[in-house]
């Protein structure tokens, strides 16, 4: 088991002025900086591969970590290129942070992906990430994607490939978090609900036969500072009302 260290993280929480804001995170010396994304939201929402990528061309040292990647919107194979693509342009400092979404019907709709579909398609494409991510010429015949003879060149550079963290809260989430996942990022969570998510998703790990010791588990906690409390709880009350 190796030794690890808390780490840190922020996001940018705006499409706007993403290369400034990444190098302040940078320079207040937080370890991640994340970005979330929809296609259809209440408000101005960015792309988490767009953001990202300019973040990394602002930094030079702070991860950069998708909270989340809405997975099963992506074809599998592009999802793969895109992430494998942002970890060389980065120098090796991608993470891909995996959520099934579904809170907007309208986003999938849109993208004609079938609501019902997301966790299915989300695992299907984790498939295709991991194998593509570390091998080539692969072959796979999955229920959303058939791959023949497949590389991505050039392969990420983080070996043996970038990390892969899981978010949600359900207990589907937790199962593909034991059998995928590098880490597990639940929100919206009480420091007891993260401890009982951790002891289910070690329970998951076990019935499948994977050691656990090397996961990672963090935690998406929503904030709002504001000098006069008040404001700030109004501020957060309004804002997660639509989250």
């Amino acid at each position: 088991m190796s030794e690890k260290r808390v780490e840190f993280g922020t996001a940018l929480r705006t499409p706007y002025d993403v290369a400034a804001s990444a190098r302040r995170i940078e320079q207040l010396g937080f370890d991640i900086i994340g970005c979330g994304e929809h296609v259809s939201f209440y408000g101005d929402t960015a792309n988490g591969f767009v953001s990202l990528s300019v973040a990394a061309g602002a930094t030079t040292r702070a991860k950069l970590m998708s909270t989340i990647t809405l997975v099963p919107l992506y074809p599998a194979a592009l999802l793969a290129k895109m992430g494998a693509a942002l970890d060389v342009a980065s120098g090796g400092r991608y993470i891909m942070g995996v959520g099934v979404g579904g809170e907007f019907a309208n986003e999938f709709e849109a993208c004609n992906v079938p609501v019902n579909q997301r966790g299915s398609r989300t695992d299907d494409a984790l498939e295709v990430v991991t194998q593509t991510w570390t091998g080539t010429n692969v072959t796979y015949d999955g229920r959303y994607t058939k791959l023949d003879n497949f590389s991505l060149k050039p392969l990420p550079i983080q070996k043996p490939r970038p990390p892969i963290w899981v978010s949600g809260r359900s207990d589907a989430a937790m199962r593909r978090a034991a059998k995928y996942a590098d880490g597990w990022l639940p929100y919206m969570y009480t420091p007891e609900q993260l401890a009982k998510s951790i002891e289910r998703i070690r329970a998951h790990g076990e019935e499948i036969g994977r050691d656990m010791s090397d996961v990672s588990f963090g935690l998406f906690i929503f904030t709002a500072v504001h000098e006069d409390n008040d404001t700030a709880v109004k501020y957060a009350a309004d804002q997660l009302s639509i989250q």
